[in-house]
């Protein structure tokens, strides 16, 4: 996955990581409030949502810092009270840096995707201006120009010669319209 900045993207902004900060400590008192169906256990899957989509709204970078504020401050609420050997923590340390790193690289990825599809349709809206400044550029030239099928049927005409008009060349064959 890139991670780096390409032209026309920004890197994160204080903004994104304060977002990131408060989705982080929301997460924590969002698992406090569950409480009494999750037991003691600090469980981490609270934080995950948040961390998705903190990464879909400012990147990877904002997303892995909810992930880690979460994720410490679910463990430091928890951990004190459940006697935890250091095995299981490192176990768990590992499984949520590695959960919180997914999360974001998926989430950064729906934002690059987003991204990708705004840009596209800005270069669609720029292309359809350029096709009418063609458009009225071929009609004020003094030429005839057209386009034929396979059929060799006009399909489309600027600026008609011979007295024609585009509606009747339209659909029919140049020996259909044109004296031999």
């Amino acid at each position: 996955m890139d991670l780096t900045l390409t032209p026309g993207r920004r890197p994160p902004t204080i903004a994104a990581f304060t977002l990131a900060v408060l989705a982080g400590l929301f997460t924590v008192a969002v698992r406090h409030q569950f409480d009494a169906v999750l037991g003691a256990a600090p469980t981490y899957l609270v934080v995950l949502p948040a961390v998705i989509l903190v990464a879909w709204r400012s990147g990877f970078w904002p997303g892995m810092a909810t992930g880690l504020i979460g994720t410490l401050g679910t463990y430091m609420l928890y951990a004190v009270e459940s006697n935890f050997d250091a095995t299981t923590a490192i176990g768990r340390a590992v499984f949520a840096l590695v959960t919180i790193v997914l999360c974001s690289a998926l989430g950064h990825r729906l934002m690059r995707a987003r991204q990708d599809a705004d840009t596209s349709s800005g270069v669609a809206d720029e292309l359809t201006l350029a096709e009418q400044h063609l458009a009225t550029t071929l009609q004020s030239a003094p030429l005839s120009i057209f386009d034929m099928d396979l059929q060799l049927r006009f399909v489309r005409v600027i600026n008609p010669q011979f007295g024609l008009t585009r509606e009747r060349l339209i659909g029919k064959r140049a020996e259909d319209v044109l004296p031999a």
